[in-house]
């Protein structure tokens, strides 16, 4: 991700017209396919030396107002319309047990 990655897949708060809603996972590209310079708003680097597994990149980003378009969104339970109206698909209590086992799996 730090040096090597064009596109990653990336949890970001929506906002539409000022208005906050949940986060949710979008396909971003990170840098220009041809120049592989990063895209704008978007800074990034490796996280240098580490004492195991070298051969692994670690890395960080950090996005400055990005705009990703609602086309590029993957989440199959909430969708955002062409008209900016936010909605959430299924039951609730399923999506928040699911965060919840997702969340108790990091921890691990």
């Amino acid at each position: 991700m730090g040096t090597i990655s064009n596109w990653a897949v990336v949890f970001a708060q929506i906002y539409i017209e000022g208005s906050k809603f949940s986060p949710a996972p979008f396909l971003v590209q990170l840098r220009d396919s041809e120049t592989h310079m990063p895209m704008k708003g978007i800074r990034s680097g490796d996280m240098g030396p580490k004492l195991g597994w070298n051969s692994k990149e670690n890395g960080w980003m950090q996005f400055d107002h990005v705009r990703i378009p609602r086309t590029q969104m993957l989440s199959k339970f909430v969708s955002v319309d062409r008209e900016g109206c936010f909605s959430v698909e299924g039951d609730l209590r399923v999506l928040y047990g699911t965060m919840m086992s997702i969340r108790a799996l990091l921890v691990e």
